[in-house]
């Protein structure tokens, strides 16, 4: 696994960089159409920005190549795996066709950034 996550560690920075802006975005977008949340959602809106703030802080620590704190990786690798569950649980009863396999690869993506966070983030190349 460490080789893996050493010769794509761009790959990962740049896809939490991403994800965590389009989930900024989603966030900030629901608030400006005057959206109404319910508790639960407004509860689970702010836990996710709270996630996509730590991806992109660990997403950045890795393109600049600087360690991370362990237990922000450890805490962040958690949420992932916990995340990625909660949200192939709570879609799958009203998911749309052709979104199946958008799914799959969002819950794919969620476990292996949180496998790469558990295990650390010291795979860089070593010359």
């Amino acid at each position: 696994m460490d080789e893996f996550f050493c010769k794509t560690r761009l790959f990962w920075a740049i896809t939490r960089i991403i994800f965590s802006i389009l989930t900024l975005i989603d966030i900030f977008a629901k608030i400006g159409d005057n959206y109404r949340y319910t508790a639960i959602e407004s509860i689970y809106n702010f836990l996710f920005f709270i996630y996509a703030v730590l991806l992109f802080i660990i997403g950045i620590n890795e393109i600049r190549e600087k360690e991370t704190n362990t237990s922000l990786l450890f805490i962040t690798g958690i949420t992932s795996m916990i995340f990625s569950v909660l949200i192939v649980a709570l879609t799958m009863n009203h998911l749309k066709s052709g979104y199946f396999l958008l799914l799959f690869l969002n819950f794919a993506w969620m476990i292996l950034v949180g496998l790469k966070d558990i295990l650390g983030n010291h795979f860089y190349v070593e010359e």
